[in-house]
C-alpha cells in the first residue's frame, strides 16, 4: 500500500518525463502566477502521508494540502463519506435552499470553538482571503471603528483588502490604491528571531487582529 510505502525516486531525477510533459502544458495553460514556486512534481494519487507522481516516483507529503489534509490522503471511512454524498448532490447554494450537512457542521463548530459568549453561530467562507474580509466588515459593523490593526509579516491574502493588510508587497505591486486606515504592529511572540537572522520567522504569521 502506498501509506506504507517509503520515498522512492524511479526516474533517476523529478521531474519524470510524464511529469515534465504535463508541467510543459501547465506553463502554457495557467498563468504564470500559480507556476512559478510549485515543486515539479505532478501528483498521480495520495494515500496517508505519501503522495506518488504521475512517473511512480513516491514523496514524503510534508505540505498537507498547506495544513488542510491533517488527517492524510483517502483515508476509508473519508472516502466512504464523498462517496454517499456525491449520490445524493454534489453542491447546494444555502442562502437559497438548505441543506442539513451546512447546519451540522456549523453546530459541530459552535459547540468547540473557544469564543467568548453564551451563542455561537457559524458561517463558511470559500477562502481565507474572504474569511478575513468579512471578519472585518463584521467587525466595523459591532464596533462602529474605521481602523484596522494588523501585525507585520503577516499574510492575510490577495483581495484588494488583504493585499492592504499583507506585508509583503510583492503581491500588490500596481494594484493600488488599496483601502486606508490600516496600521501595523509587532507581533507578540517571544521566541521571535533576533534582527539580522535569517531564519525566516519574522514572515510567517497568519493572524487578523
Amino acid at each position: 500500500m502506498l501509506r506504507e510505502a517509503l520515498p522512492e525516486i524511479v526516474t533517476g531525477s523529478v521531474p519524470g518525463a510524464k511529469a515534465k510533459a504535463i508541467l510543459d502544458r501547465r506553463n502554457e495553460a495557467v498563468p504564470k502566477g500559480l507556476c512559478g514556486s510549485t515543486y515539479p512534481i505532478c501528483m498521480e494519487k495520495g494515500e496517508g502521508a505519501m503522495l506518488e507522481d504521475v512517473d511512480g516516483n513516491k514523496f514524503l507529503d510534508w505540505i498537507g494540502g498547506v495544513g488542510v489534509l491533517n488527517i492524510g490522503y483517502s483515508r476509508p471511512e473519508v472516502v466512504e463519506a464523498v462517496k454517499a454524498q456525491a449520490e445524493k448532490y454534489f453542491h447546494g447554494i444555502f442562502n437559497v435552499y438548505v441543506h442539513e450537512g451546512y447546519v451540522k457542521l456549523a453546530e459541530m463548530f459552535n459547540e468547540t470553538v473557544p469564543c467568548k459568549g453564551g451563542k455561537m453561530k457559524t458561517y463558511f467562507a470559500n477562502s481565507g482571503a474572504e474569511a478575513d474580509e468579512n471578519a472585518i466588515k463584521i467587525a466595523k459593523a459591532y464596533t462602529g471603528r474605521d481602523n484596522i490593526i494588523c501585525f507585520s509579516g503577516a499574510f492575510h491574502g490577495r483581495t484588494s483588502l488583504t493585499m492592504a493588510l499583507t506585508a509583503k508587497k510583492a503581491y500588490a505591486l500596481g494594484m493600488g490604491p488599496f483601502p486606508s486606515g490600516i496600521y501595523r504592529a509587532e507581533y507578540p511572540y517571544l521566541y521571535r528571531a533576533p534582527k539580522g537572522c535569517s531564519t525566516g520567522r519574522n514572515n510567517r504569521w497568519y493572524i487578523l487582529w
